[in-house]
């Protein structure tokens, strides 16, 4: 019981810490001034009781010295007045030492009440220390059990609370994760669809592009066509540009073959070789020349063992396929 706060009324109570009033002479400073007082009371009965008691066991150990002295003297009374018989003074020393036992016993007996009242005041003093004790002790067992159970109580609500922290902070977290992995995840998704357009751009210009190749190709093509159409056709001319008679009659001579036209063309040529007596040739098949190209003819012609074969008598042609 904490006693630190009092607040006495009229009639001298007082208000402990727990709220509840009590009378004057429970108040700790009385109650302790009373077991001082009773401890005091019971430490100078217990030296006056071992007093007594010291006084009791000489006066007992004197009584008792006295009564073998006496018993020893009947005895020896005894002894003689069996030998002379029983006198007058053997009967009063025996009443004698009686009486004197009956006085030791009343006086032992006083002396005993005296020191169980002293003991038993000193015992209820004591008792009243030992419950106090008990009572501050149970008030501080209570106290220090509230208290426990008011830690616990608190390490419990600040556990909880933790909990829910940290249960929070993992739903945050969960969340936080799911919202990034939704955005990484949209953000993949309109990569996706963003490519997947580029590349739909990509294949629509691409097949424009080719369209419009296609196209201008064909445009190109229809063009060259039409060029191709309004060109002149191919015309080959053959001319000798020299000549060797072997032999009489044999003349090994050289032509150029030139298309002077427009457009590319095919033609069979030849070399002739005229003489008073005859004529003889050597022809070129499928002669195939460019626009603009030219090749040299070399051909061999014999006609007869005519040595008469002249300049103007050799010639070139081509025939148009």
């Amino acid at each position: 019981m904490d006693y630190a706060q009092e607040n006495h009324d009229d009639k001298g109570y007082w208000q402990a810490s727990d709220g509840q009033w009590y009378p004057p002479e429970q108040h700790p400073s009385n109650i302790e001034r009373a077991a001082l007082a009773a401890a005091k009371a019971a430490k100078k009965a217990d030296k006056k009781a071992a007093k007594v008691q010291q006084a009791e066991d000489e006066e007992v150990q004197r009584a008792y010295d006295q009564f073998i002295a006496d018993k020893e003297a009947a005895e020896r009374g005894r002894q003689a007045a069996d030998k002379k018989g029983p006198t007058k003074a053997t009967y009063i020393v025996i009443l004698g030492l009686f009486a004197l036992l009956v006085l030791m016993g009343i006086v032992v007996g006083i002396l005993d009440v005296e020191g169980s009242k002293e003991r038993a005041e000193a015992a209820e003093a004591a008792q009243v220390i030992e419950d106090k004790e008990n009572e501050e002790k149970k008030a501080a067992e209570e106290k220090a059990e509230e208290k426990k159970k008011a830690a616990e109580e608190k390490a419990n609500e600040e556990k909880k609370a933790a909990e829910e922290k940290k249960k929070a902070a993992e739903e945050k977290a969960e969340e936080e994760k799911k919202a990034k992995e939704k955005k990484a995840e949209d953000k993949k998704k309109a990569e996706e669809k963003k490519k997947k357009a580029e590349e739909e751009k990509a294949k629509e210009e691409k097949k424009a592009a080719e369209d419009a190749a296609r196209f201008n190709k064909k445009a190109e093509e229809e063009k060259a066509k039409e060029i191709e159409k309004n060109k002149a056709p191919a015309k080959f001319t053959a001319e000798i540009t020299s000549y060797d008679i072997t032999s009489p009659g044999s003349v090994f001579a050289v032509a150029e073959i030139t298309n002077i036209g427009e457009k590319a063309g095919t033609a069979d040529c030849g070399i002739n070789a005229d003489s008073p007596i005859g004529t003889g040739w050597e022809v070129e098949l499928d002669v195939e020349l460019d626009a603009g190209e030219s090749m040299t003819l070399r051909k061999s012609v014999v006609i007869t063992n005519d040595s008469a074969l002249y300049m103007n008598h050799i010639s070139a042609w081509c025939e148009m396929q």
